[in-house]
């Protein structure tokens, strides 16, 4: 069984023993935390983040509507159910107003046993369902994230594969530009230049607007950690983020791979790594 904490605040020790006892004889798994007034409890909710509060109304320091608010304006706290408990506020405008306030729902004092165990059964259930909706969520976010890493990672793959042939038919026309006459190589040259420089500034901003989408955030958290990279430095690093060989580099940025290699290497002493660390890691768990 699924063990729950549960927050019980009052400033009546009597009353939380009774309420202590009543959870527990329902469900031994139950984890009883316990405070005297809404200051108390918003301190040990904020730390301890229990999955249930059954809050006190009238309390010295900070009563139970006070730290009901509070809870629910701070984000770590404004998700979890507080059951407002009272012998005093018990009509009609005092629920509504415990309602308001960000409480889920209303326990009348003195407890009974059976109202409390179902209410706060009722209430876990929604906790978990929460919970449940959340896990989901975040395994499709998972997916999600896996399936456009690995198209990003075939985006690049072909873009290299592009760019390698782009390569050979630039050499190749190099070598016609040296047996051509002379209006012809101004001709070749001319289209040598503007081939080569827009693919290079097309190719890498497509490229790089993907991989943002994909490991959001990741420039900002390299440029936060080491400000003095370069431009090129940071575009390396972003190929290595995707796990990206010497060669496939080189055929993304018009390179020989023996100078990705050298770049590697004067990264890996800007990064300031030591020798049996490895780069790639590194680079990976920065974001």
């Amino acid at each position: 069984m699924k063990e729950f904490k549960i927050l019980v605040v009052d400033d009546y020790p009597e009353h939380i023993k009774i309420i202590t006892n009543i959870l527990i004889s329902d469900n031994s798994n139950y984890q009883i935390l316990a405070a005297s007034n809404g200051k108390n409890a918003l301190e040990i909710a904020k730390t301890a983040l229990p999955h249930l509060i059954i809050m006190d109304w009238d309390m010295p320091v900070m009563n139970g509507m006070e730290a009901t608010i509070q809870l629910k304006a701070t984000e770590i706290t404004k998700d979890i159910p507080i059951i407002i408990a009272s012998g005093f506020h018990t009509d009609s405008l005092a629920i509504m107003e415990a309602l308001e306030k960000g409480a889920i729902d209303f326990v009348r004092k003195p407890i009974d046993k059976i109202e409390l165990i179902a209410r706060v059964h009722s209430m876990l259930s929604l906790v978990e369902s929460h919970q449940e909706v959340i896990r989901q969520k975040e395994i499709n976010f998972e997916q999600e994230i896996k399936f456009k890493s690995n198209e990003l990672s075939a985006n690049a793959l072909t873009i290299a594969k592009q760019n390698e042939f782009l390569l050979f038919l630039i050499n190749s026309l190099k070598k016609l530009k040296e047996i051509s006459g002379s209006q012809s190589k101004k001709l070749i040259y001319d289209l040598i230049e503007s081939t080569n420089r827009q693919l290079k500034e097309n190719a890498w901003e497509n490229f790089e607007q993907q991989f943002d989408k994909v490991y959001h955030g990741f420039y900002i958290a390299l440029g936060i950690k080491f400000p003095t990279l370069t431009a090129n430095e940071r575009k390396l690093c972003l190929l290595l983020r995707m796990n990206l060989s010497s060669k496939e580099i080189a055929n993304l940025t018009f390179q020989e791979p023996s100078s990705v290699d050298v770049a590697r290497y004067r990264l890996r002493q800007k990064l300031d790594l030591d020798k049996d660390e490895n780069l790639v890691a590194f680079i990976m768990n920065l974001g």
